[in-house]
């Protein structure tokens, strides 16, 4: 059996599209907040993900085309509680950015050395309180996940929400 090579593109699916959280809030410059996916199959060899290898690579000034509408709302000067594991932070990045209110967010990454992201700039904010997560840190008993960082600190939330009249906001991968 010869197929075509239009036959071989037939068979393969198509790629999903792929959403990122724009990390800026300018109507000059948009910022994205993009992990390069690097896997290792279980042969051993190592794979990155295509989109965001992609991404990763183009040169800054690089025009994109397709924007989606948010599912974020419009926020007053009310304060935020807000959680982004991962790239999910974007948004909050956004938010701390251009919003003067006070804000708590819950961040949360696996390797405090290369994944935490914005942390320079996060220091810089004095209306923003970051509680860091890191689920493979290298001293086991500091490993956890920002799950157990929002028990940890539920009277906080509650009060942040219930006294102070906080948005509460999540944001992150939804598999």
């Amino acid at each position: 059996c010869s197929p075509t090579l239009e036959a071989l593109v037939d068979a393969c699916p198509r790629l999903r599209p792929r959403h990122y959280s724009i990390a800026s809030c300018s109507s000059e410059r948009v910022e994205l907040c993009v992990a390069r996916a690097i896997l290792e199959t279980p042969l051993g060899r190592k794979v990155t993900g295509l989109c965001s290898s992609w991404l990763c690579d183009l040169r800054e000034g690089t025009l994109l085309i397709g924007v989606r509408r948010g599912e974020f709302s419009p926020i007053e000067q009310d304060p935020l509680v807000f959680v982004g594991p991962g790239t999910g932070v974007a948004p909050a990045r956004a938010f701390a950015r251009s919003h003067p209110s006070d804000m708590l967010l819950f961040f949360g990454c696996r390797h405090e050395s290369k994944d935490r992201l914005y942390a320079d700039e996060f220091a810089g904010l004095a209306q923003l309180e970051v509680d860091v997560s890191v689920s493979r840190h290298t001293d086991s008993s500091q490993r956890r996940y920002v799950t157990k960082a929002l028990r940890a600190r539920s009277a906080d939330v509650a009060s942040w929400i219930l006294d102070r009249n906080a948005r509460f906001y999540i944001a992150g991968n939804a598999k």
